[in-house]
């Protein structure tokens, strides 16, 4: 076969499940003119996952124009296919993964710099080993890459582009930006199709800031130059932060070896914007507003009070998909799809991605059950951090009845995280925490949920310490050590019991 310039608008790269529950691969053309034929993206792979959903919307966001949330709302009944047909074909041009002149979403001009050498393509790859990375399960070796197809190079091009960590490169300078999406909690909401996806998470834009927004292929492309001065750019809108260029990539003409990137080097710098990340939620901070980052100690329901105006400022995504919601007067529960990629600086920590079905009362502000389900995590917190602070007494004193060596700080940290009570702990609430949402969330009587969340909160609190005591013995030794900790652990089930009393 002739070399290809392979266009992501028609070649089948992008994996969906369809209404009918089948599987297929398509292209962005099928996907984005007939979104209703298609249920969600058919793929595992948290940031692909997560990516290519920003991809679609940043096309939505070009081709279907500003718009107020009523004019949103009325896309869930009429979807403007023509005007979507009508803006891929004036693009068509710059959605061709392997064009010599403009790649899709690279820097062809990096083909002209002498010092930048080929590297595997297993780079774009968070799960992939390659250079001095290391991962538990893969055992790639640079010298050694498994060729991929043009379809599995786009996709992981999408995610590297949104979710690559800041860090070393060296390749026209020191280092590069994170990817816009990188550590963020990013939330959208699943609609029964894509259509209904796409529609749900299309935030309003003015014509002023519809002008602004330009995806990375309606700009030019950046100059080298540029590059190698860390050119910061300052995001204007949606269609910006999803097609960032964080990364400058090429990954070479027609034909090019499907084992290596012909040329990477560091992007665009991200700058501070005033408008943030549409998916991400933010919350109060002495820094002012800061958006909800992941973390690796905390999982998705622990940062849900943060979705509303209980507890933070809701991303956009849900704010527009419950105010479409409220105009179509359906009030049945949002799916929300959730997760990202947490790194420190270069390292990469972990990655996650969960779906759950939140009532819609529990998300909007002023509403009663939003701020019980905050006063719920809240409890839940403050109990936390005494029950932490008793386990650490104890792991304290039991390690000071050794008369050989008074013990570090170091020596305590690391006996409780052996005993691993805390994780027990949230471990323990988070699949009552779900039924304390299904319950308040179908509009039941909120005392008595709050109640049984109460003795819920009161008996994990007791269960933790038990089991997590328990493991230093039953010792002279460990039972001194329990008993000195007892005031911190009294206080931590206090907390719970008086949630009960409140409500």
């Amino acid at each position: 076969m002739p070399p290809t310039h392979y266009s992501l608008l028609d070649e089948p790269w992008l994996p969906m499940r369809t209404t009918e529950g089948d599987t297929a691969r398509v292209g962005l053309r099928a996907c984005l003119c007939e979104p209703h034929r298609f249920k969600a993206i058919d793929s595992t792979h948290p940031t692909e996952t997560l990516a290519l959903y920003r991809l679609m919307l940043a096309i939505a966001h070009r081709a279907i124009g500003a718009g107020r949330l009523e004019d949103r709302a009325d896309l869930l009944d009429e979807w403007p296919r023509a005007r979507v047909a009508a803006y891929l074909e004036t693009w068509a041009h710059r959605f061709h993964l392997r064009d010599p002149v403009r790649p899709f979403l690279q820097v062809a001009a990096l083909a002209a710099v002498e010092k930048l050498k080929p590297r595997p393509w297993t780079l774009l790859a968070p799960e992939r080993a390659s250079g001095n990375n290391r991962t538990l399960f893969d055992h790639t070796v640079d010298r050694a890459v498994p060729p991929a197809s043009d379809a599995e190079l786009a996709r992981q091009l999408m995610a590297h582009l949104q979710f690559v960590p800041g860090g070393l490169v060296k390749a026209m300078r020191t280092s590069g930006s994170r990817g816009p999406a990188c550590s963020l909690l990013c939330v959208l909401v699943l609609g029964a199709s894509l259509q209904q996806t796409l529609v749900l998470n299309l935030v309003p834009q003015s014509p002023t800031e519809y002008g602004a927004d330009l995806a990375a292929w309606e700009q030019d492309e950046p100059a080298i130059s540029a590059l190698s001065a860390g050119q910061e750019v300052v995001p204007a809108g949606p269609a910006q932060r999803y097609t960032f260029l964080s990364r400058a990539v090429w990954l070479g003409p027609p034909g090019a070896a499907c084992s290596e990137v012909r040329a990477y080097a560091e992007g665009l710098a991200l700058g501070d914007s005033p408008v943030p990340d549409p998916m991400a939620a933010q919350r109060p901070s002495e820094k002012g507003l800061w958006p909800v980052l992941l973390r690796e100690d905390r999982a998705f329901w622990r940062d849900l009070h943060a979705l509303s105006a209980e507890g933070g400022h809701p991303p956009a995504t849900v704010l527009t998909a419950l105010g479409i919601r409220q105009a179509c007067a359906d009030y049945t529960p949002l799916d929300l799809l959730a997760g990202g990629l947490l790194a420190d600086q270069a390292k990469l920590l972990l990655w996650r991605l969960e779906e759950r079905r939140i009532a819609p009362l529990l998300l909007a502000g002023g509403q009663p059950m939003a701020a019980h389900l905050h006063a719920a995590i809240e409890a839940a917190e403050r109990a936390a951090r005494q029950l932490d602070h008793a386990l650490w007494q104890a792991c304290r004193h039991w390690l000071e009845a050794d008369p050989s060596r008074p013990p570090r700080k170091s020596d305590v940290q690391a006996l409780a995280l052996q005993l691993g009570g805390m994780p027990r702990y949230w471990q323990a609430l988070e699949p009552r925490f779900w039924a304390l949402a299904d319950a308040l969330g179908q509009g039941g009587a909120p005392d008595a949920a709050m109640q049984a969340w109460a003795e819920q909160l009161a008996g994990t609190v007791r269960d933790t310490w038990r089991v997590t005591v328990g493991q230093l013995g039953s010792s002279a030794r460990a039972l001194a050590a329990a008993a000195k900790a007892q005031g911190q652990f009294a206080r931590a089930l206090a907390i719970a019991r008086q949630l009960g009393k409140e409500d």
